[in-house]
């Protein structure tokens, strides 16, 4: 496995992040807040749940599914 130290930086181009946009725009709502709670606000999974009247656990998978939904609609390397 190669670390990630080794691995070479490369910019983010505006298509790139304008893909990243489009999928996050169409993320169930639940989704959505899950992830901006989680990955830009920097709750815990714990603090989420609290916010949405959910489960840790049902938290943290709306996190995952919503990450994995926008890593898997993002083009691949050119």
């Amino acid at each position: 496995m190669t670390s990630w130290v080794n691995r070479t930086a490369t910019a983010v181009t505006d298509d790139f992040h304008d893909a990243v946009r489009f999928s996050a725009d169409r993320l169930p709502l639940a989704q959505a807040h899950a992830l901006w709670l989680v990955d830009v606000c920097h709750t815990t999974y714990t603090q989420g749940a609290i916010e949405t009247g959910t489960t840790p656990k049902r938290f943290a998978k709306r996190a995952h599914v919503a990450r994995t939904t926008i890593r898997n609609t993002l083009p691949g390397p050119t």
